[in-house]
């Protein structure tokens, strides 16, 4: 959860204060906040695999990113799209320097290399060589809240069924959204929509509860993607219908939101992403993309919003700037899909707790489990295990591990974030927060049924 709602001239308040008196959020005034995140930091795929995969959790055990390593492309960037397929990159920091190489396909299930990105399908394989099979899982659990995972890990059906009966996840401020794409009427397969989304709490203030913002854009960010075929469906198009629609429709009166929004179709995800919410890919022991999160100030993402009077009238007398991006304003992004791959988006209760090594360590451990991955003589291979609710596995162990390392003592990428603009306020610990994850696990087709089949 987020707090910030106005934009005003820096200053130096007391940090810790600000931060204890919104329960370990931020304050308005606090400077600005150098974006985190640890972007495509990974061993060579030339290393033997005890020294690959010791790599890459070394160099990805640090915040969300260094503030020494230069971003690639710009944290804003409007109707801006990346193709990761063709991209290499190369950082200097205080770990050990490590070359990105350009994204080359991992072994098949049969251990023979592939010369390309599979671009089949992706909901409705009919064959194991014919396209890619997508199982997906969702869940989160609201700050203190006891998290259950029998009741708080969904897969697609169930997520769908929710939505029918009305009811909402108990995750608090946050929230995700599940979605099938259809079919179109030229026979050509659908795929699969996702997404998170985090309330902005500083609403509460003016009487706002930005749950009923964060909850209502995904519900209708699923209904937009369930009735959009893939041929005409995008993230950014998907982030910018929904939120039309609930200005539109004024069923909430105030509130705000980031959103992170995946589109799964034809063998590429395409991600758009506004604020500080994101996502990870990981791939056969390493994490080949992270998101950089947007923000305006210190723990002040960008946010899609609904302003209330209210707010504007107090803007307007004592001065500053409410907080009001729009979808326009998500980084866009397309990355090709191999089997084996694990996507994981997720809210800054987790990203503010957990580092990227503990992500990869927690996906590492259960495709190594289930045989989804596999040691090979140069490093990980697919697998040819089907891991049996794989996606649920790793889905309930990061929601837990998230909401234990917010509730703890040992610092996480919030702590060391605070200590490094803050460095004279001692803050110690985690980041209670509510927690928001979506994990999709892609598989060789192997038979005909919908993504996210359980």
């Amino acid at each position: 959860m987020s707090t910030a709602l106005i934009r005003t001239r820096p200053a130096l308040p007391s940090c810790r204060a600000a931060l204890q008196r919104q329960h370990i959020h931020h304050h308005h005034l606090c400077p600005l906040r150098l974006p985190l995140g640890h972007n495509n930091v990974s061993s060579p795929p030339s290393l033997p695999l005890p020294l690959q995969f010791s790599s890459s959790l070394h160099s990805l055990h640090s915040p969300r990113r260094p503030a020494n390593v230069p971003v690639t492309f710009a944290s804003r960037a409007p109707r801006r799209i990346t193709d990761t397929a063709n991209m290499s990159r190369a950082y200097t920091t205080s770990l050990p320097l490590y070359t990105q190489h350009p994204l080359t396909p991992p072994p098949t299930p049969s251990h023979s290399a592939s010369s390309s990105p599979t671009r089949s399908p992706l909901s409705r394989s009919t064959s194991s060589t014919a396209g890619l099979t997508l199982r997906v899982a969702a869940g989160g659990s609201g700050k203190g809240k006891r998290f259950q995972p029998e009741r708080d890990i969904v897969g697609l059906r169930e997520y769908e069924r929710s939505l029918k009966k009305g009811g909402r996840m108990e995750t608090g401020q946050d929230s995700f959204f599940l979605a099938q794409l259809p079919a179109t009427s030229f026979g050509e397969e659908g795929g699969l929509a996702v997404g998170v989304a985090d309330g902005v709490g500083g609403y509460i203030e003016s009487g706002f509860d930005s749950a009923d913002f964060s909850h209502t854009l995904c519900e209708y960010m699923a209904a937009e993607a369930s009735t959009q075929t893939a041929r005409e469906v995008s993230a950014q198009r998907v982030m910018r219908k929904a939120y039309d629609r609930i200005v539109k429709d004024n069923i909430v009166q105030g509130g705000g939101s980031t959103a992170c929004v995946g589109v799964f179709k034809d063998g590429v995800v395409d991600v758009a992403n506004l604020g500080d919410s994101g996502y990870f890919i990981l791939r056969l022991g390493r994490t080949v993309y992270t998101s950089t999160p947007q923000t305006h100030a210190f723990n002040t993402p960008y946010q899609l919003s609904i302003i209330p009077p209210p707010l504007l009238a107090q803007a307007a007398r004592y001065g500053g700037i409410p907080l009001h991006d729009l979808p326009r304003d998500a980084d866009v992004s397309k990355h090709p899909l191999y089997p084996g791959d694990v996507l994981l988006f997720a809210t800054d209760g987790v990203l503010d707790n957990l580092f990227s090594s503990q992500i990869l360590s927690i996906v590492t451990e259960e495709m190594l489990a289930c045989g989804s991955w596999v040691a090979g003589p140069n490093g990980f291979e697919v697998g040819k295990g089907r891991g049996d609710l794989v996606e649920r596995k790793i889905c309930e162990r990061v929601v837990r591990m998230g909401k234990k390392r917010g509730e703890g003592r040992e610092d996480g990428p919030f702590a060391k974030e605070v200590q490094r603009v803050f460095p004279g306020e001692g803050y110690r610990g985690g980041k209670p927060d509510d927690v928001g994850v979506v994990v999709v696990v892609v598989e060789a087709g192997q038979q005909r049924g919908r993504a996210g089949r359980l």
